[in-house]
C-alpha cells in the first residue's frame, strides 16, 4: 500500500484539482482512501466505542494516534522517521494527555469494554495510516483540493448508513445550524489545516494535533462552562504543549 515507487513527485497532487480542467483517476482513488481512513473508519469507531467507554479513557486511547504514526513510520516510511528529540515530544504529549485526563478518570471512572476500547484504538490506528498514506500518495497536494474531495467522498459513503436514522431525526433550526457549524468549521476547516500540517511537518508531526484536543477542551470549559482549572490540569497542558513543540521543530536538511 505504501510502495514508494508509486509516490508522486512534488506538485503531483494538484493534477486532479477541482479548480482546474485536469482529471486524474488515480488521485480520485487516493482521495477515497483518505476519506475512508481519515473520516469514515475513525468516526464510526469513535461513535460506537464511546457507547461503552468513558470519555476520559476515550481521550487517552484516541491520543495514541501519534504513537501509532511514529511506530508505523519507522517500518513503512523511513523518510518519516522521527528524530530522537521529536520522539521524546510524542511520548511527552501522550503523558501530558494522561495527566490532563486523570481528574476525569478519578471522578467518572475508566468504564470500558474490550470491544469498545478496540473500536477506539482502531480509530486511532486509522488516523495514523491516513497520515502516512497522505505522505506517500498525496504529498504536496493542495489542502483545499484534498479537503474538498475527502469531505465529499465521506458524505457519499456515510449517506447510506445515515438513511435509517432519518425517520427518527427531529430537525430544528438550532440542530441544523449546529450541523452546519460542525461540518464547515470543525470538520472542513480542520481537515484543510490538517493537510497543510501534513505537508509542513510530516505524518508524525501533524498527528500530534490530537494531543491539543484535551488541552483546548480545558480552555473552552473555562470560557464557556466556567469550569475550574487545577494545577494538575495546567501541568498536563504545559507537558502537552512542550511535546508538540519538540515534534514541530524543523528538520535539519542534509548538505
Amino acid at each position: 500500500m505504501f510502495d514508494s515507487r508509486c509516490g508522486p513527485g512534488p506538485g503531483a497532487g494538484r493534477a486532479g484539482s477541482v479548480f482546474t480542467d485536469g482529471h486524474q483517476p488515480a488521485a480520485d482513488a487516493h482521495y477515497l482512501a483518505m476519506a475512508l481512513l481519515n473520516s469514515v473508519i475513525p468516526w464510526l469507531g469513535l461513535a460506537y466505542g464511546e457507547l461503552a467507554v468513558s470519555s476520559g479513557l476515550t481521550s487517552i486511547l484516541n491520543s495514541t494516534t501519534p504513537l501509532w504514526t511514529a511506530l508505523l513510520a519507522w517500518w513503512l516510511t523511513p523518510a518519516e522517521r522521527l528524530r530522537p528529540l521529536s520522539g521524546l515530544g510524542v511520548v511527552l504529549g501522550f503523558l501530558g494527555t494522561a495527566v490532563l485526563i486523570l481528574p476525569d478518570l478519578r471522578i467518572g471512572g475508566a468504564r470500558a469494554t474490550l470491544v469498545g476500547s478496540g473500536c477506539i484504538l482502531l480509530a486511532a490506528l486509522s488516523y495514523a495510516l491516513a497520515a502516512l498514506y497522505q505522505r506517500r500518495r498525496l504529498r504536496d497536494a493542495s489542502p483545499f483540493d484534498a479537503g474538498f474531495w475527502q469531505m465529499a467522498l465521506t458524505a457519499l459513503v456515510m449517506f447510506p448508513l445515515a438513511v435509517p436514522a432519518v425517520a427518527s431525526a427531529r430537525l430544528g433550526l438550532a440542530s441544523i445550524m449546529s450541523v452546519i457549524a460542525l461540518g464547515v468549521g470543525a470538520s472542513c476547516a480542520g481537515i484543510v489545516l490538517y493537510y497543510w500540517l501534513l505537508n509542513s511537518l510530516g505524518a508524525a508531526g501533524a498527528s500530534t494535533v490530537n494531543y491539543l484536543l484535551p488541552a483546548t477542551a480545558v480552555v473552552w470549559g473555562v470560557l464557556f462552562l466556567h469550569e475550574t482549572v487545577t494545577l494538575l490540569m495546567l501541568g498536563g497542558a504545559v507537558i502537552i504543549l512542550g511535546g508538540v513543540l519538540l515534534t514541530s521543530l524543523p528538520r535539519s536538511r542534509p548538505a
